[in-house]
């Protein structure tokens, strides 16, 4: 009986337990639907961070952020090391090509002694200078000479373009008269370049001094072609003309006499005319030229590229040679007028060691060079050596800076100015701009720039005294144009 009354007591407890513990679920089970029900409650749990899943989602955003910063850390340093990589390799490449330019210069210069050494069968091997001689024969003096041997007339006393020593492509007429005292024994050099061993109309003057580094132009004589262009003209016909101010706020001063057609693809870096012809220098790496134009029509007649490595600027006359300075390797070269033969070479320096501009003032003598600044440098000639430089002013009293394309005009400089519409017009004594020419509406910026065109650049004097012409970079136009007011 006892142990039927502690069974029953047993289950009774058992019972009352599983009751509390029912209740227990409930009130539990009850609170959290409340809790779930209730919008601001569990907006506070969140912000507590409290509630199923809730730190679960802190960490895989936290998770997600790290591997993107990763990832943004990774293509931040590859683009860098790309970029460290590209720069570096531009530099390598632009310094082996001046190293090759440089060593492609030294072999040439050193093959061109080596082959006079084996040439010339004399002791010595010193090259004559280029300006060996000058011509300086009065007409007197011509005309005793031609009348003591008739075969010594211009007519008859021409070099042989095609002769070649030896079959050396160098060895040219121009190299017999570099080394006429070596070579011009030979009676086969003599027969096939008279003028080049002396035995032509002219007297040939010895220069003085030793032979030194200093390259001199050579002249010598075209046969059958006016030697006008080589002459001083008289300048006082000009004295009203130079005495007129003109600027840009006269607006169009100038007059079209013809329009011509221009080879679009030349980058255009000089204009010159002499002896008929009018000579083109065009710019660009890979692309400079020095080229032969139609004086009337601007047809391309021939074509010289220089190396790859060089950026050709201007050009001028010499008597008979004509002169052509580079960009920025302070090269300039001298080549045959009649054949575009390359003569010789010669290093130089300007304001800023660039060539831009040149032309010859054939009044003084003197050549006239632009490098981009706002002075001029005047070089001798014979030496291709600055004997003096001065500074352009413009009309509104500031430096005349970035002077292009020049051209030397009834005694007067005649500039174009980089990325203007405009024509200085230079005293090449003081520096004094007395006349800035409007040349906006000779092909207006807008229109040119349709076809590609670039800046104006290219002035040049032509057959008639009163004509000049005009282009400019990459267009395909040429201009014979008439400055007013007219004489």
């Amino acid at each position: 009986m006892r142990e039927k009354a502690e069974e029953r007591k047993n289950m009774d407890e058992e019972i009352e337990m599983n009751d509390l513990l029912g209740h227990a679920e409930e009130i539990v089970s009850s609170s959290s639907v409340e809790n779930d029900q209730d919008p601001r409650r569990q907006e506070q749990d969140q912000d507590k961070g409290i509630g199923p899943g809730v730190g679960l989602g802190k960490q895989q955003r936290r998770k997600d952020r790290r591997q993107m910063n990763c990832c943004l850390i990774l293509v931040i340093t590859i683009l860098l090391m790309g970029t460290v990589f590209y720069l570096a390799n531009r530099i390598y490449f632009a310094r082996a090509q001046m190293d090759g330019l440089l060593e492609t210069y030294e072999k040439d210069k050193k093959q061109v002694n080596v082959d006079a050494e084996h040439d010339i069968d004399v002791e010595s091997t010193e090259i004559v200078d280029n300006n060996y001689y000058n011509f300086n024969a009065t007409n007197a003096q011509n005309e005793a000479l031609v009348a003591e041997d008739p075969s010594k007339q211009p007519d008859n006393c021409i070099d042989d373009p095609d002769f070649r020593l030896r079959n050396n492509p160098k060895r040219n007429c121009d190299w017999v008269a570099q080394n006429h005292n070596k070579v011009c024994s030979r009676q086969r050099v003599k027969q096939n370049c008279p003028v080049a061993c002396g035995d032509c109309v002219g007297v040939r003057v010895k220069s003085e001094g030793k032979n030194n580094e200093n390259t001199k132009i050579q002249s010598t004589i075209v046969a059958g072609i006016d030697d006008q262009d080589t002459y001083c003209e008289d300048l006082s016909q000009y004295k009203e003309w130079h005495e007129i101010r003109i600027s840009k706020d006269d607006g169009k001063m100038f007059n079209v006499v013809k329009q011509m057609t221009h080879d679009k693809g030349s980058f255009t870096q000089g204009l010159t005319y002499a002896r008929g012809t009018l000579f083109e220098s065009a710019g660009l790496y890979g692309k400079s030229t020095v080229r032969i134009l139609d004086s009337e029509t601007g047809s391309v007649e021939k074509i010289v590229s220089l190396i790859p490595k060089l950026f050709a600027e201007g050009i001028a006359y010499y008597k008979d040679s004509l002169v052509q300075i580079t960009w920025k390797s302070q090269l300039g070269f001298l080549y045959n007028i009649k054949t575009l033969e390359e003569t010789s070479s010669f290093k130089f320096e300007t304001t800023l060691n660039e060539g831009w501009g040149i032309t010859w003032d054939r009044c003084k003598d003197e050549l006239i060079v632009t490098d981009g600044s706002e002075n001029l440098h005047f070089w001798d000639p014979r030496t291709l050596k600055e004997i003096r430089r001065i500074s352009v002013n413009r009309m509104d009293g500031l430096r005349a800076l970035e002077l292009n394309e020049i051209e030397f005009w009834r005694g007067r400089v005649l500039a174009n100015v980089w990325f203007e519409d405009v024509v200085l017009v230079i005293d090449p004594e003081t520096g004094t701009v007395e006349k800035e020419y409007d040349f906006s509406e000779l092909w207006p910026k807008l229109e040119r720039k349709k076809f590609g065109a670039d800046v104006l650049n290219g002035i040049s004097i032509s057959g008639d005294p009163d004509i000049l012409y005009f282009t400019g970079k990459l267009w395909d136009r040429m201009f014979k144009i008439q400055l007013l007011p007219g004489l």
